[in-house]
């Protein structure tokens, strides 16, 4: 195996670990080593995705332009180009995943998470749906898969019921799954049940203390709460108001 390949095989064991900077850093070695090593511009891309999403893309871009015949590129492109703010390119990076790996549920699962976030229910009608229920066929205990219905439904569709079945579903296959949680955490949240979502978002945060986005989900939660039950205490107060106010009058 060639240098290189070792310092991806690295990279890809740093990233599993969510040890981004540290793949970063072995991508880019990598790349030093060997500047038309496809992979190497796509692993680099993986490892940039939240930190610098932009130079992301960039390197997804240069894996693509090395090597268009592979999915792996367009896979990662649609992730970055939708957190660098270009949904239309997020959303053609996704249909061209598609396209090349019509048989791979998570080709499916990206488009409907990508248009999920970054389309349009008059533009994208139903093909959000129509991906991920491609993705449950070909893969149907995957719980990402599950996970990217959930989002259809409650994104593109509005349908809070159907979308916290599939985040139940998608934790039924994977009890441990974060994203899940998170997602369902917002779904029981948003119907009142308070309670059930902190204890959610608490076990995510368990598993995970350096989870920030659970953290931000956990303070948002907690400060709902305290609004609702502020307006609450304000009701009683009032109706205590009225009630001393008709026994005074009488």
């Amino acid at each position: 195996m060639s240098d290189a390949g070792t310092l991806l095989d690295r990279a890809q064991a740093a990233l599993d670990l969510g040890r981004n900077d540290e793949a970063a850093a072995l991508a880019s070695q990598a790349v030093a080593k060997e500047p038309e090593n496809s992979w190497a511009h796509v692993m680099l891309a993986w490892s940039l995705l939240g930190t610098n999403n932009g130079e992301a893309l960039a390197s997804a871009q240069r894996g693509i332009a090395l090597a268009p015949d592979r999915p792996g590129g367009f896979d990662v492109a649609a992730i970055a180009a939708g957190r660098a703010g270009q949904k239309d390119n997020a959303i053609a990076y996704a249909r061209q995943y598609v396209t090349m790996a019509p048989n791979q549920a998570r080709a499916h699962r990206r488009l409907a998470e990508t248009l999920a976030y970054y389309g349009k229910k008059k533009e994208v009608g139903n093909q959000g749906y129509e991906a991920a229920l491609e993705a449950i066929k070909l893969d149907p205990d995957n719980a990402a898969n599950w996970n990217a219905m959930g989002t259809v439904y409650w994104n593109l569709h509005d349908d809070k019921k159907n979308a916290r079945l599939s985040y139940e579903k998608a934790l039924e296959i994977d009890p441990l799954n974060s994203t899940a949680k998170q997602n369902l955490a917002d779904s029981v949240s948003a119907g009142g049940d308070k309670a059930n979502a902190l204890a959610l978002v608490q076990s995510v945060i368990a598993l995970d203390p350096t989870n920030k986005n659970a953290r931000q989900q956990l303070d948002d939660i907690v400060i709902g709460f305290m609004s609702d039950l502020l307006w609450l205490m304000l009701f009683l107060s009032f109706l205590c108001a009225i009630v001393i106010g008709v026994i005074r009058a009488t």
